[in-house]
């Protein structure tokens, strides 16, 4: 079961940090676009605070998941 739950605990990590890189790509991509508003700052910060909060989070379940097999 606890490796169940690392191996969930590195998942949910990987996905933020992809959405957070992807949200980040998708709302540049479309600044670049003639004729579109610049990028808002709300956009910023929901990005980078994805991106923020998922590298937080991947350290201590990558810690988690080498104590599991060191043992």
């Amino acid at each position: 079961m606890p490796d169940q739950v690392l191996m969930l605990i590195l998942l949910v990590s990987g996905l933020m940090l992809a959405a957070g890189i992807g949200f980040q790509l998708i709302t540049g991509m479309r600044m670049h676009r003639p004729g579109s508003q610049s990028r808002r700052k709300s956009h910023k910060v929901i990005g980078y605070s994805v991106i923020v909060l998922s590298l937080l989070h991947m350290p201590f379940g990558i810690l988690d998941f080498v104590e599991v097999f060191m043992q």
